[in-house]
């Protein structure tokens, strides 16, 4: 089993973009909410939030991501 698939850092690197992205979104609209009014609404996005930021800490989501983008982005070039 070789991990040629390892050294494609440009997809990698599109991997964690994709993630920075998705999480600035998802502070961006936790920070919206948290000023808005106090409605039910309010609260169950905000305990969305809460989860997926328990789910998807940092810490290990953004090797994961780099790991995944690499991989799609072998298989995608790839196919034969």
């Amino acid at each position: 089993m070789t991990l040629d698939w390892l050294r494609n850092w440009h997809s990698g690197l599109k991997g964690v973009a994709f993630v920075v992205v998705v999480t600035g979104t998802v502070y961006f609209i936790a920070f919206m909410t948290a000023f808005g009014n106090p409605t039910t609404t309010a609260r169950s996005t905000l305990r969305t939030v809460e989860v997926f930021f328990r789910v998807a800490n940092p810490l290990y989501t953004l090797p994961l991501a780099y790991l995944a983008g690499a991989y799609l982005g072998d298989k995608m070039d790839t196919k034969s």
